[in-house]
């Protein structure tokens, strides 16, 4: 919001962590903070500067062809260099004692042996509450929610099933609704989960977790971050709001519980967002005197994104990822604009979306845009409203551009039981 204050004499704006998906507003008007910033900078004069250890593809290739000026910080501001990142294959890793699956050995090594010396730890796992999913082993079937296309998580601190999109509440079953069949298993874990399994395996440590579900008031991330660089906490563990800006010196092992939860989503930029949280998680380690050490569980050790965040290679990273996107001409080598269409009704959300596909490949014959759709929404009811989108994939051309987006004017307003938000440019595909 900072953005629109009414500055006469605006002189430099900063973007730090350009590549944050969050800088695009989710609702109308569905600007994206980045680009507004540019804009503005480029409408008054002044200087935009964008900052991130690992820059969107986006800017990344603003910079390669000359767009943007390219300012280069290959050291920390200490002279450290960067600790070493680890890559553990869980899949076939000595589990920890105990058997333990949820911990290598090697990340329990280092942690014990960090504890030994005093240091602190920082844990990471981007999954609140206690079990992420409940399964059937009978059916294989999960419980889901009856609002949303989403499988219940497990909080154990309330003894509930809860929705992480309508945040909807029940029981755990005693039985299977499916199949009926006594037993379901927890699988899978989440922070809170983590939190006391580390607590098991060093009973010495003080533990504290930050999540949305323990950080409800401004004062709770005070308190917790404040008793951290007192020392007063030996091992943090938490979700996304611990990846970055981070800055204690005593914090010499960072563990990453698995990289794999947003390496497969089904997202073009699932890898982009993989090698940036990987990147941005293991700078909380060594930024003092002390040396850092960070491990990487994981069960796609080859993957390119996770092979170069260990390197740690942005370079090679974003030149192999930027080939990829060519191949399908998704951005930085064009742009897209998506459709979703929602309802209560299904068969409303169905029908108006097939009719607009077919206006689209209609109106757009003629020009290089290319129609993908409609097909249900990765989650494919939220709330109670069915959800069906379109993709259109055009040229980075300003004319192909309005040209696509007359076209989806030219749809006309759907009316009050249907909703239709046009995204130009979006950021997720959720």
């Amino acid at each position: 919001s900072a953005l629109f204050a009414p500055m006469e004499r605006r002189g430099v704006s900063v973007v730090d962590e350009e590549h944050e998906p969050s800088f695009k507003q989710g609702s109308t008007p569905r600007y994206h903070a980045r680009d507004v910033a540019i804009e503005r900078a480029r409408a008054t004069g002044a200087v935009c500067v964008l900052g991130s250890a690992t820059p969107s593809l986006e800017s990344w290739s603003a910079a390669q062809r000359g767009a943007l000026t390219r300012l280069l910080m290959p050291q920390r501001i200490s002279g450290h260099g960067f600790p070493p990142i680890e890559v553990v294959d869980i899949r076939s890793a000595p589990a920890g004692p105990q058997g333990h699956k949820l911990f290598s050995r090697r990340l329990l090594l280092l942690l014990q042996e960090a504890l030994a010396r005093g240091e602190q730890a920082i844990l990471f796992q981007n999954r609140r509450g206690f079990a992420p999913v409940l399964w059937c082993p009978g059916c294989k079937e999960t419980l889901r929610c009856k609002r949303c296309d989403v499988a219940l998580a497990w909080h154990q601190r309330i003894g509930r099933m809860v929705c992480h999109s309508c945040c909807e509440e029940q029981r755990s079953p005693q039985a299977c609704p499916v199949c009926t069949r006594p037993g379901m298993r927890f699988v899978g874990a989440g922070s809170a989960r983590i939190e006391l399994e580390i607590q098991k395996v060093a009973p010495e440590a003080r533990v504290r977790r930050m999540d949305s579900d323990t950080m409800r008031r401004r004062e709770d991330y005070e308190d917790t971050l404040s008793a951290f660089g007192r020392g007063e906490i030996d091992v943090l563990v938490g979700t996304q709001m611990i990846a970055k800006g981070l800055d204690f010196p005593r914090v010499t092992v960072v563990g990453i519980i698995s990289a794999d939860g947003a390496l497969h989503l089904p997202d073009f930029r699932a890898a982009e967002r993989t090698f940036q949280l990987i990147s941005q998680v293991a700078g909380r380690a060594g930024r003092g005197e002390l040396p850092g050490r960070i491990v990487v569980q994981t069960m796609s050790p080859q993957h390119p994104a996770l092979v170069r965040a260990a390197a740690p290679d942005y370079e090679g990273f974003a030149k192999h990822e930027s080939e990829l996107r060519a191949e399908l001409a998704y951005p930085p080598h064009g742009r897209l604009v998506r459709l979703l269409y929602e309802a209560p009704s299904e068969k409303l959300v169905i029908e108006a979306s097939d009719a607009a596909g077919e206006f689209l490949r209609e109106k757009l014959v003629e020009s290089e845009a290319v129609v993908l759709g409609p097909a249900p929404a990765p989650i494919a009811m939220v709330r109670e409203r069915h959800r069906r989108h379109l993709l259109l994939k055009l040229p980075n051309d300003a004319a192909q551009v309005e040209q696509v987006l007359a076209a989806v004017r030219a749809l006309g307003d759907t009316g009050s039981k249907l909703r239709a938000p046009v995204d130009v440019d979006p950021v997720s595909l959720f």
